[in-house]
């Protein structure tokens, strides 16, 4: 509040003329007329062009006066009715642009033809337009905010509240819920009548396949959370439960879902461009806090503008807002650290009989302003700061948060609306200043009362919960002026506040499940596979939240940790339903587990290690520090891009077995991406007090709209080193033994050839690798390109290249070795007709993080991603060919190589299979154990 016990407000210009002539910044234009005094002779004034407070010769009468003119409520009107109106009408032109872009999303899977593309790209360009105007005229209204003039922001507060807030940008998310709750029981009244025989879902789903298969995060994982929270839905309507997702899928399809998801557009929006902190604080609160202010018998406050305030030191001064005030000696009028909002006439108006809604007043408002009416009247703003302070007579469960951790959750019908709800949260929940956010997202100051005796401060009220007219009673805490402390449920520690599984829902809870459920989930591809995918901009909107509240990091931490098990059992038996034989050797198994993770198998031929980055400008491989992006802070382009997408014709996809691969390699990189979460979370709980605590939440408060690549919008999180060990280990052997570890063979060394199957083979020898050679006498020059003949040969894990020692044929001294875990082999298929030659290659492909080729390998490139300051794994590609004498010895050598291979491949999968199936340790009786 800008005023309080020491500051009195004013609101005649006369008590102001002996003022000290000490104002506050306002950003006004003002004539020439104005600036002088009728009675006094002000030489040398010029109309100032910059803050009011910058104008040393601008006496504070006539500050003040040109406050009243700007103030006068029928000029406001004549200045935000434009505006309001404009917002509204680009509003529902943005509902019917995307219910456009949902019916082509509908009708995606049928053939598209070249009429359906047209249409399809006037759409989108349409869309574009009005995003475009939409963007404008909310940046013509943060400009007229940014005014300063604290009287001018509560009455645009108010007629945004009435006109744009509640009646288009959060009724429609309360009718879409109800629309579905309608629908859901019309049909099971329906189905009622019938017999309705269910099958026991513990051994298989509804696709016949075996559980193990199913879902990976089902619903049950979160009933601790979300059933207590009511998002599971009331016992009268349907739940959403693994069984009957198809059924709330069916039901989200018949409702119309474009208002909704304009609402979401447009408050993420609001959050992208404005950065009036009260307004911001008023639209959270209305929208999450648990309590909301009655539909029917609001009060209202009518009360002449207040320009201006006299601090107790006889100093007047214009009310305008902190950021504005230049010099400390003032005082901050609204604290950014408080819970507080602007006064909106409550210490000075008059308060008019009770039975004015609302609701009432939205329809009043469109009438146009009369002139001689110059008072103030205040509604919903009034009501929503009471809220937030913690004064909470006239109150009601909050409809609106139910709504939206539901969209979170995807649960109670409301999957339609879950990733624009996602990037929603994650553009509301950056600008808010103070941890104010996390605050009333997670109810602090509001806990189920438990009937103990009230504490000070401490208002226990009685609400309605349900149409049924049960009552609930909540405990409050009023917050006074400057008071930023937490609530505490009476007879709770810190560790156990938040929750009271005994009376009711838990805040934090709810919260949480509804945003981990959001940020790790999975879908049914097209091959019939659970495809995991992680969701960065749910990560951005979790950290954002949680950073503030101790207590809810720790919630966080136990469900991260069970999502984290979860998804690593999922990923140990994926090879299991890759391998359709399911007769097949544990080696295969283990093989199609290495491959997922080191195949290029992800986007840009990309493959699950490679994802994974280093912060510095180079590659170190000693460094054991690797990191992978966990948060991106949304921006409105991701929105528009996520709803134009959805329209956009589907293509033809990769054959079963490799879209199976593809999607598996996708749920590894999700899983790796949820572990770096975790640990990052894990190691700041530990110490909240470091420079990096401090650095990661100054990050994930930034402004987005600086920060439009995707790389500096984003965060990244270490990976735990249990997991990073299992990811990068090139050190496989054929044994795990100690004693039976082979080290890398050294160049120069002369090998025994007896006993060991050698093929021999020749390379051409380049003028790089001609030192590595000492017997000449066994090369040959044919058309200018010298020859040396070489034996392949296989020493545990590695493959060598030796050449004929001097010595003896029973001897070969080493020119080259490498792992065969970082090996590829291919063969030629398609010969030249013109190719009389009898001989045959194999090309060798070599990938390492070793940062030099092994011996005489080519160098191609270094794979490496551009995230700076982060470094990609920098990844080391040569190659190799090897000439065969004919086709035979060159298969057979081909096949050997593949043998060995896949062995020693087999061997790294295997070891990735048993560390994954050792996360899957956690029990769920203690998730949410107090």
């Amino acid at each position: 509040m800008e005023s309080g016990d020491q500051e009195t407000n004013v609101k005649d210009d006369d008590s102001l003329a002996n003022s000290t002539e000490d104002g506050g910044s306002v950003k006004v234009n003002t004539s020439d007329k104005l600036l002088q005094d009728k009675n006094k002779k002000t030489p040398n004034v010029s109309a100032p062009s910059m803050s009011l407070h910058n104008a040393e010769s601008l006496p504070l009468r006539e500050r003040l006066a040109i406050a009243r003119h700007v103030c006068t409520p029928s000029r406001v009107e004549g200045l935000v009715v434009p505006i309001c109106t404009k917002l509204g009408n680009l509003c529902h032109k943005l509902e019917d642009s995307v219910r456009s872009l949902d019916s082509l999303h509908e009708k995606k899977a049928t053939r598209i033809q070249v009429v359906q593309i047209q249409a399809r790209d006037r759409i989108v360009d349409n869309f574009k337009l009005l995003v475009g105007d939409l963007q404008d005229e909310i940046l013509l209204l943060e400009d007229v905010l940014k005014v300063g003039l604290i009287s001018l922001n509560e009455q645009i507060i108010e007629r945004l509240l009435a006109v744009v807030i509640y009646p288009i940008l959060l009724q429609p998310l309360l009718l879409y819920s109800k629309g579905f709750h309608a629908q859901s029981r019309r049909a099971a009244n329906e189905s009622s009548s019938s017999v309705n025989t269910t099958t026991d879902s513990s051994s298989l789903n509804s696709a016949g396949v075996p559980a193990i298969f199913s879902n990976p995060f089902s619903v049950e994982s979160l009933l601790n959370s979300l059933e207590r929270s009511g998002l599971m839905g009331d016992d009268d309507d349907v739940n959403t439960t693994t069984s009957s997702s198809k059924q709330s899928d069916d039901s989200d399809a018949a409702l119309e879902s474009a208002p909704a998801k304009t609402a979401l557009f447009g408050l993420t929006a609001m959050f992208q461009f404005i950065s009036n902190q009260p307004l911001l604080r008023l639209i959270v609160t209305a929208l999450f806090h648990p309590l909301s202010p009655e539909s029917k018998g609001g009060r209202m406050i009518r009360t002449k503008p207040d320009v201006a305030f006299m601090r107790a030191d006889g100093k007047a001064h214009v009310r305008v807002e902190p950021k504005v005030i230049l010099g400390s000696n003032l005082g901050d009028m609204f604290d950014l650290q408080a819970r507080e909002a602007y006064n909106f006439g409550r210490l000075t108006g008059d308060e008019l009989e009770e039975g004015t809604t609302p609701q009432a007043e939205i329809e009043r408002s469109d009438e146009p302003p009369k002139m001689g009416d110059e008072t103030c009247v205040f509604v919903l703003s009034p009501a929503l700061a009471e809220i937030l302070v913690g004064e909470h007579s006239g109150t009601r469960p909050n409809p609106y948060r139910e709504v939206i951790l539901s969209a979170l959750a995807g649960t109670n019908g409301m999957t339609a609306l879950h990733a624009v709800a996602v990037m929603a949260i994650s553009a509301i929940v950056s600008p808010i200043e103070g941890g104010f956010a996390s605050d009333v997202i997670f109810g602090v100051g509001v806990a189920i009362d438990d009937d103990t005796p009230d504490a000070d401060g401490d208002t226990p009220i009685e609400v309605d919960t349900k149409s049924n007219g049960k009552k609930k009673r909540f405990r409050t805490k009023m917050f006074k002026k400057g008071d930023t402390s937490k609530m505490i449920p009476e007879g709770k520690s810190e560790e156990n506040s938040g929750t009271n599984s005994q009376t009711g829902p838990s805040f934090v809870d709810e919260v949480v499940g509804a945003l981990i459920s959001s940020v790790i989930s999975a879908t049914m591809t097209s091959a019939g596979v659970w495809s995991m995918q992680y969701d960065r901009i749910a990560g951005h909107a979790l950290l954002a939240i949680v950073m503030d509240n101790g207590f809810a990091m720790k919630r966080s931490l136990k469900l991260l940790e069970q999502r984290r098990h979860q998804s690593a059992s999922f990923l140990s038996q994926l090879p299991l339903h890759i391998d359709k034989s399911r007769q097949s050797l544990e080696t295969k198994v283990d093989l199609i587990m290495d491959q997922i993770f080191h195949d290029p198998l992800c986007k840009l031929e990309t493959s699950v290690v490679e994802h994974v980055i280093q912060p510095g400008k180079n590659y170190r491989k000693d460094n054991d520090n690797f990191f992978l992006p966990v948060a991106l802070q949304v921006s409105l382009d991701d929105l528009c891009h996520h709803l134009i997408s959805n329209s956009a014709p589907e293509k033809n996809g990769d054959p079963p077995e490799d879209e199976i691969l593809r999607s598996s390699a996708n749920s590894a990189v999700a899983h790796i991406q949820l572990d770096a979460l975790f640990s990052l979370l894990e190691g700041v709980s530990r110490s909240d007090q470091s420079a990096a605590y401090k650095e990661l939440h100054q990050k994930l408060n930034c402004d987005s709209d600086s920060n439009d690549d995707d790389v500096s919008r984003s965060f990244f999180a270490p990976l735990s080193t249990s997991l990073r060990s299992a990811l990068v280990d090139e050190d496989i052997t054929e044994s795990d033994s100690e004693s039976n570890k082979i080290t890398k063979p050294q160049h120069g060394t002369v090998l025994t050839l007896v006993g060991k199957e050698a093929f021999p083979c020749v390379c051409e020898v380049s003028s790089e690798g001609a030192h590595l050679f000492s017997d000449m006498g066994s090369s040959v020059v044919a058309d200018g390109v010298k020859w040396q003949s070489l034996y392949l040969v296989f020493l545990g894990s590695f493959l060598i290249l030796v050449e004929p020692d001097q010595g003896g044929p029973k001897d070969g001294r080493i020119i080259s070795s490498c792992r065969l875990s970082c090996l590829t082999v291919e063969k030629d298929v398609i010969l030249e007709e013109n190719n009389a030659s009898p001989a045959r290659r194999l090309l060798l492909l070599h990938k390492s993080l070793d940062p030099l080729a092994p011996g005489i390998f080519h160098v191609d490139d270094f794979s490496q991603s551009a995230y700076e300051p982060y470094v990609g794994i920098d990844f080391t590609n040569s190659s190799l060919d090897l000439w065969f004498e004919n086709e035979k010895s060159a298969s057979g050598a081909f096949q050997q190589l593949i043998v060995k291979i896949n062995k020693i491949r087999s061997k790294r999968g295997s070891r990735l299979r048993q560390f994954l199936a050792q996360e899957n340790m956690l029990r769920d009786s203690d998730l949410f154990g107090n």
